[in-house]
């Protein structure tokens, strides 16, 4: 792995999906002086996007230096005013020579910025560009403001290249950076064909609203399964479903109508999404992992299932696919229900352990830890010369 010590101390603040922990522990190895700050108060719940739920003993790490959100963000719904400091802007601001902010914390980096003159750079996931950014509200606006003044802003989805242009932004510089994920805990199993054949359907459960854009459109999957289902029932078929669905999101009970609707309930189960851990325990028991079809691109879940060696079902933007890593990636892209259909009609042993492979592969080789050190060393050297 390459050594970047020529970087000042670096302050990341935010810790979405376990990716700060992941880039901090990263570029700790490479030499950079770095500092993870999450709000403390997910520190002291075991609930579902608790780092320390996520990560046994993550509390201890050196590297963490929890800050209380409520006193960093105080003051950020007045723009132009920068209210108070807290203690942790203040050693931020006198300790460290670059922040790198993710998850709407460019907003708190901003104040940073304009106290210390301390250069930040932004990371957007798809609701931040695609809602936060697009909203009306006081905090948008101030959203908005802090991406403009970032010194580069990495995008992380493969559709936020069109949601950018959408949003009219004028960015100093943007980039793509693929997820960084823990590949030494998250290599690919096994994957034999089973009877019957387990899907595991990890998004969460979000498809009544088709006007906000960070929507999943899950029915899509369950209506392509029942027209699978009922085609093997009246035709006869050799391929059996398992299908286990995340009991998360907005339309928890409308997804139960739906299936009950469809006929499917004989073959569908609704299983508890709890932490990191039970989620990867449920990829590694599936066979297939569907995610969204809707968004254009493959999150971090599905980013991680397919590293665990599982083929992942879901609407892929290929073209911006191509874009962001310089190829295609290896999924199982569904657009409709009869794209859904088809794919499951045509499951086989065969296609089961070639797409296994392929997509473990892939991730093994553009979500690599030395392909997103260099990103990260790269454009932060740029900024500070």
């Amino acid at each position: 792995m390459p050594v970047a010590t020529h970087l000042p101390h670096l302050a990341w603040v935010g810790n979405l999906g376990s990716v700060g922990f992941h880039c901090v522990r990263l570029l700790r190895r490479a030499g950079v002086e770095s500092d993870l700050f999450l709000p403390r108060v997910y520190l002291k719940r075991p609930l579902q996007g608790n780092p320390e739920h996520e990560f046994p003993g993550a509390g201890g790490l050196e590297f963490l230096k929890p800050f209380r959100r409520d006193v960093l963000n105080h003051g950020l719904n007045r723009l132009g005013w920068l209210g108070p400091a807290s203690f942790v802007e203040r050693r931020i601001g006198r300790h460290y020579g670059l922040v790198q902010a993710q998850t709407c914390n460019e907003i708190g980096a901003l104040r940073i910025k304009c106290r210390y003159g301390i250069p930040y750079v932004g990371m957007t996931t798809g609701a931040d560009l695609s809602e936060i950014a697009m909203g009306a509200s006081r905090f948008s606006e101030l959203y908005r403001r802090s991406l403009v003044e970032a010194e580069h802003i990495f995008l992380v989805n493969v559709d936020q290249y069109e949601t950018l242009a959408r949003t009219g932004l004028r960015l100093k510089s943007h980039s793509f950076l693929p997820f960084c994920v823990d590949l030494e805990r998250l290599w690919a199993r096994p994957n034999p064909w089973t009877d019957p054949i387990v899907l595991f359907c990890a998004a969460r459960l979000d498809w009544r609203d088709r006007v906000r854009a960070s929507v999943k459109a899950n029915d899509v999957f369950f209506r392509g399964l029942a027209e699978c289902v009922h085609l093997q029932r009246t035709r006869g078929g050799d391929v059996r479903f398992d299908v286990r669905v995340a009991d998360w999101g907005p339309d928890q009970e409308a997804t139960r109508d739906l299936v009950r609707t469809l006929g499917i309930d004989d073959c569908v189960r609704f299983v508890p999404f709890g932490d990191k851990s039970v989620f990867y325990e449920n990829v590694v028991q599936a066979n297939v992992v569907v995610d969204q079809f809707s968004l254009g691109t493959v999150g971090l879940i599905g980013i991680e299932a397919m590293a665990l060696g599982r083929p992942v079902m879901a609407f892929v933007r290929q073209d911006l696919a191509r874009r962001a890593y310089g190829t295609s990636m290896p999924v199982m892209n569904c657009v409709t229900a009869d794209d859904v259909r088809d794919v499951l009609l045509g499951l086989s042993p065969d296609v089961l352990a070639e797409r296994s492979r392929a997509c473990a592969e892939w991730v093994m080789t553009y979500h690599s830890d030395e392909r997103i050190l260099g990103i990260l060393t790269e454009v932060y050297g740029g900024i500070l010369g």
